[in-house]
């Protein structure tokens, strides 16, 4: 029976440990040189790569980020498996993930003040909400809208 993997044993506990090696083992064989920068919480784990170059970071981010999500894939599949940690690893590279959540927080906002613009709140209630099975774009907007931002 197997009792290491990637040169870490399996009845290791320490995820930044885990973590660092797993990825330190992949770096290494693609001869990069790479830091870590760990942050754990209750149900998830953020990894962030720190590369030499922004041109080294392109590469492993890949077109749309498919490079990162396919590490990402490789890395939680790799600790549930192995390791029976269920919570999320989610790796970013140069902040590439976080400039994408904040654009996409971005963009509800101006979505939902756009809607609150064009729409009055006496022609849509909360029960009207409660009770829609089937939503078009627009009662969508109006529900999230009402509901996210009391509007």
């Amino acid at each position: 029976m197997k009792t290491t993997i990637f040169n870490i044993k399996l009845s290791e506990k320490d995820t930044s440990k885990i973590v660092k090696g797993i990825l330190g083992y992949i770096f290494e064989k693609l001869e990069e040189d790479v830091n870590f920068e760990i942050r754990e919480k209750d149900t998830e784990v953020y990894v962030n790569i720190i590369l030499s170059s922004k041109e080294k970071q392109a590469q492993f981010i890949g077109k749309q980020g498919k490079v990162l999500a396919t590490l990402q894939y490789l890395l939680n599949s790799i600790l549930h498996r192995n390791f029976n940690d269920d919570r999320l690893f989610i790796i970013d590279i140069g902040g590439y993930k976080q400039k994408q959540i904040d654009y996409l927080k971005n963009l509800a906002i101006e979505a939902a003040i756009k809607a609150k613009k064009n729409w009055k709140r006496s022609n849509f209630t909360t029960n009207e909400c409660n009770g829609k099975k089937n939503y078009s774009y627009i009662t969508f907007t109006k529900c999230f809208c009402l509901h996210i931002f009391n509007w």
